[in-house]
């Protein structure tokens, strides 16, 4: 007898004893619960698994090109690529001692012009820093970037990092880019961030806490990509934190959820990433970590797993579908093919 012919002899033996004392409002309540079980969780065949995550592959692909090629982002590009411009992380080196130079808001901050030559050139004081300048193949067009608001801290382990920021830019009269940054520093470390960032016509959130006990603290981070009021991505990534003898982070258990329609990526890790052997990386990540791949509506498609290439020095993951059958993942998501080729010896 197939399952099929067992599964419903199952239930017209039910409906026989039980359904029949049920009451009238009881049994429409039934009838969804049975519905709603019979629908979740089906495991996916194999090829339309890879449907699914090509389409999450060409999801990833065409919102980072639509970001790459937004106006927003060209701007901020050729603002940075500028030598002359007078912006933070740009030529903050003592080049004798490689030292960063902590961005000073009010010593940079005036009204400057891009010249006919392309160079930044300061013409009076102000209390932002403005700069007006021409885009690439738009020497019509006036864009202006205005950075109102510039704080940088010393972290714990000696490194600096932006803690607060207030930056727009304008073109044709509207504005086409807008960034907020607010950070607190609590024993040396950045207990809440909140970045926000409008780039036409992208919003990317990413909101971080840190709360700190006297044993173990906890890490929460959340990041979203949207375009308008579609969501576009969203992930989420929750672990514990300690502290290290040498005064750095130790992230211990982590939870990653990731979801790029139509797929979620769900994670969880116990790997220590600190004081593990490298040549076992591999076996000992896979051995203490779970990776699955769900549709939105939590019904299993395939598991991940990390998977050593020595004789081309750099890991790729492989993905194992419901039916047992596998692929590697850079086979079929061009999207993370870069990513996956660090290298793993040195």
């Amino acid at each position: 007898m197939n399952s099929k012919n067992s599964m419903a002899l199952r239930l017209n033996g039910f409906l026989k004893n039980y359904y029949c004392r049920l009451t009238v409002k009881t049994k429409p309540l039934l009838l969804i619960l049975i519905f709603l079980t019979a629908g979740c969780n089906k495991p996916f065949p194999a090829e339309k698994a890879r449907k699914y995550i090509k389409a999450a592959d060409h999801e990833i692909i065409r919102v980072g090109q639509r970001i790459e090629d937004s106006d927003a982002f060209r701007a901020i590009t050729q603002l940075y690529n500028i030598k002359t411009a007078p912006l933070p992380g740009k030529l903050l080196y003592i080049p004798e001692s490689n030292t960063y130079i902590m961005f000073e808001m009010n010593k940079h901050s005036g009204y400057y012009i891009q010249n006919t030559n392309g160079e930044i050139e300061f013409q009076r004081q102000s209390d932002s820093l403005i700069i007006d300048f021409k885009p690439d193949g738009k020497p019509q067009t006036k864009t202006r970037f205005i950075l109102s608001k510039y704080e940088e801290s010393v972290t714990a382990t000696g490194d600096i990092m932006p803690i607060k920021a207030e930056a727009l830019i304008y073109s044709k009269g509207k504005t086409i880019f807008d960034l907020n940054l607010n950070t607190s520093i609590k024993y040396g470390f950045p207990e809440n961030i909140s970045l926000e960032i409008f780039a036409f016509p992208f919003s990317i959130d990413f909101k971080s806490n840190i709360k700190f006990r006297k044993h173990v603290s906890h890490l929460n981070s959340n990041a979203s990509i949207k375009e308008g009021e579609k969501q576009l991505l969203c992930a989420n990534i929750f672990t514990r934190v300690g502290l290290s003898e040498y005064n750095t982070l130790i992230f211990g258990k982590k939870k990653i959820k990731l979801s790029v329609y139509p797929l979620k990526l769900n994670m969880v890790s116990d790997y220590p990433f600190i004081n593990m052997p490298v040549e076992t990386f591999t076996y000992d990540f896979n051995q203490m970590s779970k990776m699955r791949i769900t549709d939105y509506k939590g019904n299993s498609m395939a598991h991940l797993s990390l998977k050593d290439h020595p004789e081309r020095d750099y890991l790729n993951i492989n993905v194992q579908y419901n039916d047992g059958s596998t692929d590697e993942l850079e086979d079929i998501m061009l999207s993370i093919k870069y990513l996956l080729k660090f290298k793993i010896r040195h």
